[in-house]
This record gives structure tokens, C-alpha cells and sequence, in this order.
């Protein structure tokens, strides 16, 4: 076919693919428009609905920063006598003295779907239905629940045979398996008790004797099959505060089989799931509690150790470095050293993604998410079509942008979005169905709010933020390398921007999660908060950046919510390599926690890094190791715990099948201790994130930086072998305040 030439045949393929995308752009955008009709109006949220709060209420309320030293947060006695017994109310109040915070969701404990017990008919907290005859809820409300409260309750379930599940005991009918403890042969039966310590959800479970012990459900247990070790499982996610979460059967049953098998009792609350709360003090002090209901009931553990990922890894880290009497070991799963120094390149991800979709959407640079990579650090991929990705497209082609040849995402896209608004606006809360709306009105939502007793308050009632980004020169490195041109640096960090204040911040444009039906304003960056988004480059300045509150930032950090590196118990870092899906649980966390204890003068030989191929699994191998360190430490205490390692508790890194491709010291080595890379950075290498692309070193702790000025940055020889000398007069003007100086 001679008329069809490559020109021609690449032009027709082009335009099939520009019509199959149009088609695909249509049918997204009927989905967004039909969707949010799609969705129920009634439910459980609805029918649990924060109502009011008590009048002593105030969101308005001026609150000083945490007083500096950590001498300041005064731990008080417990004197709250335990054990908890079946009908007893646990605790309410907790031992740091934080005051109670309100609105407050109750969530359930969904075995046997019981509601929360009423504490007050004055319309406060969540409604609580008056039971039938056969104990289903009506719709008649017969009070409220304040603070969410359940009486302890005892209930025994079995492992069926065959399974890995439970089921209650009531149900057995031959079918219980057996299982080894203390050298017997005995039913897989346990014993579960839940109840509600510092408002939240406990349960603790071990193995119990038996049919025959069963009978009296009122004794205390004997933990006569009980290993006398403990497991404290730690929970993630991301969450704001303001509710109870929910307990379920898996929470404790199934995530911990093997250990319940293996005769180790287990404990857990709500309390100690990030999606939840993310104060790390209160995670401490119900740890602390819920530790101490269990030792009244079985006896003091050998040692308890913490196990747990993402969120859940952060409260182990930052529990181990506060506190010396809850956690011996910890193995923290896709770890970070803490959630509040994370927000510091998080934030990042929008400000820096919307200036390369929208902003410098002429530039070709910016089609490739690789490219992106060089600014944002985290890792990108040019073959993955993440969901995030599409919305891009389209909220791109809504603002009159569309880029036909954007290719892949970065991890910005596919593993961060949607953390901003959640964190940072105090209008925006994506389960705010749970809350009416006089309540969701006169609530802030966000992170700081959730701590504002040690952010602090501003004069309008809004807590305090440590975010800050004067001074830092996204880029830098892209620019070092030659990969940008002096004039794209200065264009990027003069229209980059940061994000308004908490009280300027308008309600998110998220389309059909926020309650908007319209998708004419839908934007996936949230750029509507920008401090660019007003701004005209007429008036001839820069967008203007952010700054923290100095005083939050000592505070937070004073507060025990910052990972400081100083640990002194044996921990287990285990994730898997999950680079190439761009997941947020990117693996340059775990050795920004070793530079934190390397700069603390720590002894990183006590943090072992384990990173494995995402089709085999480590922990089990982790707690054997773990268990041997233990038992080590307790025959020879007099001994280091470096000393005291098991040979097998070395960084090391595992294939598909669990081989180990490489161990010992050095493995890890790479450019971010400025070594050649080790046999398993090689194999597993680990990214940047926006502030190490900007020059900052992996620690990742430094809320604020130190700047210089311009001319000083060109004598330190900031910017490599770039010659900037002729564009002092244009960085001066972006960068008012200085650069920031990462070396000092």
C-alpha cells in the first residue's frame, strides 16, 4: 500500500488514539457526574451522627504553644484501679492531662454490633436507639453518647479447624483445632475482652484452657498456656482526630494468628490506630494503659514487643523514644520516623505538581513523569496509569490545559494525593457525613487542630502550623545537574507559591467527596489554597511562600510528636519494595530514621533494616529473630544490646521466594550516607523527596531552614559548576528572605 506512508500511518494512529482518548475523557466525565447521584443519602454514618457538642466547647479559643522542654508534660500517676472487670467502665480522663476533645464519633465494636452506653439526654454526642425484643436497634432514640463509652466484656472463640479464622465458641461442634502451648496439646480456644480505656476500643487476648474453664466467665484468667511474651499491635492510616474508630474481630484475631498460636497474648485499641488520631502522647498513654489491664490480668510479660505498619510503625518509634516501660522491641512495617516531619515534602507534592501540569504546561519537559522526578524526588513511572493520573487529565482539560502526550505519575500522584486537604483545611473532612452539620461548621479540621494543645492557637482561633518552604529552591538538584536551565529553576520557584493560612483556606473543589456536584471547579490539587492562585505576575513579585510559627515549631518537636533518634531497644525496620507502584511507603523512610539516630549518637547496629521482594513475607522470620534478641538480652543483661544480636539480625535483603540476596554491614550503604551503594541498595535503591532534591540531607527533620544570601549560596558553591552570577538580581528577587543553607 504505497500511499500509506509513515507519516500518514502515524498520523492516522495519532488520531485514533486522540478519539479512543476523547471517548475515554467523555465517559470519565459522565461518571463524575452521575456518581455522586449514585451515592446513599442514609446510612450508618447518618444514623450515628454526631449531633452536639458539650457547651464548654470552643474552636475559638486562643490555646499557647506547648511550653518548651519536654519537662513541661507532666505524665501523672494512674491511679485508676485495675483490673477492669466484666461490666466496669474503663478510664476516661487520660494521665498527660490533655483536655478531652469534642466532637468526638463513636465507632463500634463490631462483635456483637453493640451501641455505645447512654451518658447524657442533652442532646450531646452521638444517639443511642432503643433495642426490641430481639435486640435490633429502633428508631427511637433513648439518649446520647458523649464519649462513647463500653462496659468490659468477656467473649471466648475458637479456631475452627482448617482455617485461620475464629469463630464463637458457641458454635463449635467438633471442629476446634489443636495447637501446642507450654508443651501441651490443647483446643485453639481464646479468651477476648473489649472495653473502652482513654475512650477508645481495647481488646487483649490470649489462649484459654479450655471447654471446661470456660464455664465460669467471671474468673480471672490464669494464662496458664500464655508464652508470658507480648505482642502490642499498632495500627496506620491517616487521621485528624475526633472519633473513636471501630474494633473488629480481625483487628486482633486474625492479624496476629500465628503469634495467638505460637501462645503469645495480644493487645490493642483504637486508640493505637493512626487513622484515628495522631497524637502520639495519647497513642503512648493508652499503650501504657491497656499494658497495664493486661499484666493485672496474666502477670508481667518477658518482654512485650510492638508490631505494626506505616502509622502504626511511626507510634512504635516515637513510643520507644518517650517511653522506657510499654515497648522492649519494636518491629515497625513500612516505617517513617514520624507523620509530622512526613507533611514537610507531602505538602510539596500539589504545589510542585499543579506548576507542572498548569502553570509550565507549555513545557514538553514536564510529559514524562520521570522528568517530574528530578523536582519532586519521589520516584515516578512513565508506564503507570494510576487513577490519580486521570483526574489530572481531565481537571487539566477543565482549566484548558490538556496535555494529549502526559505520560505516567509520580509518587506525588499516585500514593499522596488527597493527604493535603485532609491534613491542612480546616473546611474539608472526607467523612464529615459523620457530623452535622451546626457541628462541622464550628470545628476545624485538620491536623494542627488535632494537637492544637501544643501547636498552639492563633488570635482567630486557628491552630498553628509548622509548615514552611522560605528560602527552599525546589530543583536545586535538577538545576546542579544540568538537567533544568537557570531560567526554568527561577520560573519554577518564582510561581511555585505555597498554601494560605488556615482561616483563608475556602472549601475543597474535590468534585463529589466534599458535597459538590458540579465538576466545572474540580481541582485534584487543591490549588484554589495556593498562594498563587489570586496572584498576578503583573504586580511583579513572586508567589508568596509560607511561613511556620516558630513557637509550634519548638513546641511539636518538644511535644514527643517529632522522631528525634534516641532509641535504646531492639528494632526490626521490615517493609517490602514497593517503589515501582509508587507507594507512599517508599523505603528512603527507613534509613532517614537511621541518619536521625546516627546524628543522635545512637547505635544504629540496634535498628536492623530488612526489605523484601512484595511476594514474600518476613515478619514471621522477624519475630523469631526478635524472640531470640529478647531471650539473648535476658540471659546476658549486663551486655550491649548490639552484643546481644542473633546472627540473623542484620540489615539484609530477600527475593520472591526469601532467599536472602545480600546481609551484614555496608548493604545499605548508598549516596545518602555519601557511599558506593551496597549490595542491596543496588538491588532495592532508594529515592529522593522534594527537600533532599533541594538540597537538604535525608534526616528530613527540619521543619524551617536556615537561610543565607543569594551571593553567599554562589561562594559556597551551592549551585555546582552552574554559573548563577548573572542571575543574582533575579534569585535575590524570588528568594527575599535568602536561600536556604542545608550545610551548616
Amino acid at each position: 500500500m504505497p500511499w500509506l506512508t509513515k507519516d500518514r500511518l502515524t498520523r492516522k494512529i495519532s488520531i485514533v488514539a486522540g478519539i479512543l482518548l476523547f471517548i475515554l475523557l467523555l465517559l470519565s466525565i459522565m461518571l463524575f457526574l452521575v456518581l455522586p447521584w449514585m451515592v446513599p443519602k442514609v446510612g450508618v454514618e447518618i444514623e450515628r451522627q454526631v449531633v452536639g457538642v458539650p457547651p464548654t466547647t470552643s474552636h475559638q479559643a486562643s490555646v499557647r504553644p506547648f511550653p518548651l522542654g519536654e519537662e513541661n508534660l507532666v505524665l501523672e500517676d494512674d491511679l485508676f484501679p485495675y483490673p477492669l472487670r466484666e461490666g466496669q467502665i474503663g478510664p476516661i480522663e487520660n494521665n498527660y492531662a490533655m483536655p478531652l476533645q469534642y466532637p468526638f464519633y463513636c465507632g463500634g465494636n463490631l462483635y456483637p454490633n453493640r451501641q455505645p452506653l447512654v451518658d447524657n439526654h442533652d442532646k450531646v454526642g452521638v444517639p443511642v436507639y432503643r433495642l426490641d425484643k430481639d435486640n435490633i436497634k429502633t428508631r427511637e432514640i433513648i439518649g446520647y453518647s458523649r464519649d462513647c463509652l463500653h462496659p468490659t466484656r468477656v467473649d471466648y472463640f475458637y479456631n475452627r479447624i482448617g482455617t485461620r479464622d475464629f469463630f464463637p465458641l458457641e458454635q463449635a461442634d467438633n471442629d476446634i483445632a489443636k495447637v501446642t502451648a507450654n508443651g501441651s496439646n490443647v483446643d485453639f480456644i481464646v479468651r477476648l475482652e473489649t472495653g473502652t480505656i482513654n475512650r477508645f476500643i481495647y481488646g487483649i487476648v490470649a489462649i484459654d484452657e479450655g471447654l471446661d474453664r470456660v464455664v465460669s466467665r467471671g474468673e480471672k484468667p490464669n494464662g496458664k498456656y500464655w508464652n508470658k511474651k507480648l505482642v502490642y499491635s499498632f495500627r496506620g492510616g491517616v487521621g485528624i482526630g475526633r472519633k473513636q474508630g471501630s474494633f473488629r474481630l480481625g483487628d486482633i484475631l486474625k492479624r496476629q494468628f500465628d503469634q495467638l498460636e505460637q501462645g503469645y497474648g495480644v493487645a490493642y485499641s483504637t486508640g493505637n490506630q493512626t487513622s484515628n488520631h495522631y497524637n502520639m502522647r495519647l497513642a503512648e498513654d493508652t499503650a501504657r494503659r491497656v499494658k497495664r489491664q493486661f499484666v493485672s490480668l496474666y502477670g508481667e510479660p518477658i518482654y512485650t514487643v510492638g508490631i505494626g505498619g506505616s502509622g502504626g510503625a511511626v507510634q512504635q518509634y516515637l513510643i520507644a523514644q518517650n517511653s522506657s516501660d510499654i515497648l522492649d522491641a519494636i518491629i515497625p512495617l513500612y516505617s517513617y520516623p514520624d507523620m509530622v516531619t512526613q507533611i514537610i515534602y507531602v505538602f510539596d507534592c500539589e504545589l510542585l505538581e499543579y506548576y507542572m501540569d498548569i502553570t509550565d504546561n507549555d513545557n514538553d519537559l514536564w510529559r514524562l513523569a520521570s522528568n517530574k522526578q528530578k523536582v519532586v524526588g519521589l520516584n515516578s513511572n512513565n508506564k503507570l496509569e494510576h487513577t490519580n493520573t486521570y483526574l489530572s487529565r481531565i481537571a487539566a482539560l477543565i482549566n484548558g490545559k490538556f496535555k494529549n502526550q502526559y505520560k505516567g505519575s509520580t509518587e506525588c500522584i499516585a500514593g499522596w494525593r488527597g493527604l493535603t486537604p485532609l491534613i491542612n483545611n480546616p473546611r474539608f473532612y472526607h467523612h464529615s457525613g459523620r457530623y452535622s452539620k451546626s457541628v462541622r461548621r464550628s470545628s476545624h479540621w485538620t491536623h494542627w487542630e488535632d494537637l492544637k494543645h501544643f501547636y498552639g492557637t492563633d488570635d482567630d482561633g486557628y491552630a498553628n502550623t509548622a509548615w514552611d518552604n522560605v528560602g527552599v529552591q525546589y530543583g536545586l538538584s535538577a538545576l546542579t545537574s544540568g538537567f533544568i536551565s537557570p531560567q526554568q529553576f527561577i520560573h519554577l520557584n518564582r510561581h511555585v507559591g505555597g498554601w494560605v493560612t488556615s482561616k483563608q483556606h475556602k472549601n475543597e473543589n474535590y468534585w463529589a467527596i466534599n458535597g459538590r456536584k458540579s465538576i466545572s471547579r474540580f481541582s485534584p490539587w487543591s490549588h484554589q489554597n495556593m498562594t498563587h492562585d489570586n496572584w498576578s505576575e503583573v504586580e511583579g513579585k513572586p508567589a508568596q511562600r509560607s511561613r511556620a510559627n516558630p513557637e509550634a515549631i519548638e513546641a511539636i518537636t518538644n511535644s514527643g510528636q517529632v522522631f528525634r533518634g534516641s532509641i535504646s531497644i531492639p528494632v526490626l525496620d521490615i517493609r517490602h519494595y514497593l517503589e515501582e507502584e509508587l507507594d507512599m511507603h517508599h523505603s528512603s523512610a527507613s534509613f532517614s530514621t537511621r541518619a536521625r539516630i546516627m546524628a543522635a549518637g545512637g547505635d544504629v547496629n540496634n535498628q536492623v533494616v530488612w526489605v523484601s521482594h512484595k511476594k514474600h513475607n518476613p515478619v514471621n522470620a522477624g519475630f523469631q529473630v526478635i524472640d531470640q534478641w529478647m531471650m539473648n538480652i535476658r540471659r546476658n543483661p549486663k551486655g550491649s544490646l548490639s552484643g546481644n544480636r542473633p546472627l540473623d539480625a542484620v540489615d539484609s535483603c530477600f527475593d520472591k521466594r526469601g532467599n536472602i540476596l545480600a546481609s551484614g554491614e555496608g548493604v545499605w550503604d548508598g549516596e545518602w550516607n555519601k557511599r558506593l551503594d551496597g549490595k542491596c541498595m543496588s538491588r532495592f535503591p532508594i529515592y529522593k523527596t522534594s527537600r533532599m532534591a533541594a538540597g537538604e540531607g535525608i534526616a528530613g527533620d527540619l521543619f524551617k531552614c536556615q537561610t543565607m544570601t543569594v551571593q553567599r549560596a554562589i561562594e559556597e558553591k551551592l549551585y555546582g559548576d552552574i554559573d548563577m552570577a548573572s542571575w543574582v538580581g533575579k534569585l535575590e528577587e524570588v528568594f527575599p528572605d535568602g536561600v536556604c543553607n542545608y550545610m551548616h
